[in-house]
This record gives C-alpha cells, structure tokens and sequence, in this order.
C-alpha cells in the first residue's frame, strides 16, 4: 500500500495541472521552500497548507500537516470572522486585531485576509469611492504582486480569499462606471470556476454569487440575452446542488431579462418564483420590489 505526504500529493498535483513551482507559491512562500516541502524535506504551516490546497483545487483536509496550537488559534479566529460576515455582522475589529497578533511576522496571507475584510465592511457601509478600491488591489497584491485590473493574463492559480477579493474589486469597477472591465473579470471568474481549479465544497459556496453578480452586470449593459444565459446556468447550478442563498435573486434577474425582451409570459413566472420564495423567507422588502418591479413592466403574477 502507497502512502502519501503531503509533499508528494501536491508535487503530483502541480505537475498534472503543468503548473511551476514560481506560480503556485507565488505569494505563499519561495520556490525554494516549496521545493523543500515537496521533498519531504520541510513542514508547511497551517495557513501555507490551505493557501497551496485552495489554488490547486484540492479539498483541504489532513495530509501529514503538522498544527501547532498558535495555528489553530488563527484558524479558528479566521473561521468565526468569515461566519460573522457573512451573517450580516460587521463588528469584528477585536478579532481582527487578535488575528493579526497570533500570525507569523510578515504573514501576507493574514495581511490579505484582514485588508480584504475591512475594505468589505467599508463597502456593508456605502463606502465605494477610491479608498476601498485601493484597499481591494492592496489585499489582492500582497499574495499576486503582479496583479494588474487591465491584465487578465498575469492570473493563474488562486485561493478561495483571492477569488473573492476579485469579485469585490469587479464589483467596484461596476460602482465606479468600467461596466466592461468589471464583465471581462466576472467571465474570468465563471470560466475559472467551471475549470475545476477549485474545491467542490468552495466552488457550491461561491459559483452561484459570480453568476448573479455578472448577469447584473450584463443587464446594466442592455445584453439580457446573455444574461439571460448566465442566470438560467446559475438557476439550474443551484437547483443541481441545493444552494438556495442567490437562487431568489437569479430568478429576479431572469425575469428582467424576459421582460426586456418582450417575453411578459417568462417574465411572469419567474418574478412569481422569485416572489413566492421570498415571502416564505419573510423577506418583505424583496417581495415589495418584485411587486413594484411587476407594475413597472406591467405584469401580473401568475397563479401557483
């Protein structure tokens, strides 16, 4: 029987993917200390470990990794920040600073992680001037230096926390008028994800939220053809996988590109679901906007 370590799984990874050295490290670590950690010949650090997995698309589990008891510190603050932003709450500054002091010195990933948090709470906040838009390119350069808005490019292999950093700085991009450029990265990002260079359990997390964010984007743009297409994948995505936290807003957003199409039939029967889910949510103010949303196209609900 075979057994792994970690170094040999992520070698074999990296070179089925044809993937160098300098680009999967990039950011985490040196060339050199990835060639020792393949090796067997050097222990990674907990942070190093998940940053590795993430841009190799490989689920993060136990692989011989070795956690000292400051890293499980970090890790358990990193995860209970992350679970209180995305309930809603934006009062984490005292965790933030604890995160900061358990990490190693010159930590980028942690750096990263912190910036981004504060610049999305700026942004919770009605923020999005250029400030936050600095603060977005300062987080995703401390693990890509190289990264650069007009340049595609120069991305390769990223993290869950870059992924997400670029959707937020496509976003700004939108909020500050460059529709196009802000549609050319959501496509990266679809195309990304559909390639598999991510975790199954990350891609379900994330994959539904870049297809509603690029068909807003389309729309904005007048193609509600082909937002059209993006949220019927995105619709048909969260059905296949259970992810129903976008799929009200996919449904909304399909219903306004059959009703700027002229297809009121369509159009109907998608606010109606889009309504019905978000009544039973008890989501009042989403339901009161499909309904004005109906009037202003002129169009009723459909009977279930």
């Amino acid at each position: 029987m075979a057994f792994y370590m970690f170094g040999d799984y992520i070698r074999e990874q990296r070179e089925r993917m044809g993937v160098t050295q300098e680009d999967l490290c990039e950011g985490i670590c040196s060339p050199g200390t990835l060639s020792k950690i393949e090796n067997g010949r050097q222990g990674v650090r907990l942070n190093q470990y998940i940053a590795l997995m993430e841009r190799l698309g490989l689920p993060v589990q136990p692989m011989g990794v070795q956690v000292t008891e400051g890293e499980m510190r970090w890790h358990n603050l990193k995860q209970e920040i992350s679970y209180k932003i995305s309930s809603g709450c934006r009062d984490v500054e005292e965790l933030l600073a604890r995160l900061e002091k358990c990490s190693y010195k010159a930590d980028r990933i942690t750096e990263q992680y912190v910036s981004f948090v504060r610049a999305g709470i700026k942004m919770g906040n009605g923020n999005n001037g250029e400030v936050v838009f600095d603060m977005l390119l300062r987080a995703i350069r401390y693990t890509l230096p190289r990264f650069d808005f007009n340049n595609i490019n120069n991305v390769k292999l990223l993290t869950f926390d870059e992924i997400m950093i670029i959707d937020n700085i496509a976003i700004m991009m939108r909020k500050q008028g460059h529709i196009i450029k802000a549609i050319m990265w959501g496509y990266f990002l679809k195309e990304y994800l559909e390639k598999g260079n991510i975790d199954y359990d990350e891609k379900v997390r994330i994959y539904p939220m870049i297809l509603f964010n690029l068909s807003n984007w389309l729309i904005g743009c007048g193609k509600y053809n082909d937002a059209g297409e993006i949220c019927s994948k995105g619709i048909e995505y969260c059905n296949a996988h259970g992810k129903l936290n976008i799929f009200m807003e996919l449904l909304y957003n399909r219903g306004i590109c059959y009703a700027e199409t002229g297809d009121k039939k369509n159009a109907a029967q998608f606010f109606t679901y889009s309504y019905v889910i978000a009544e039973a949510r008890g989501d009042k103010k989403r339901a009161n906007i499909i309904e004005e949303t109906l009037a202003g196209y002129g169009i009723s609900k459909v009977m279930m």
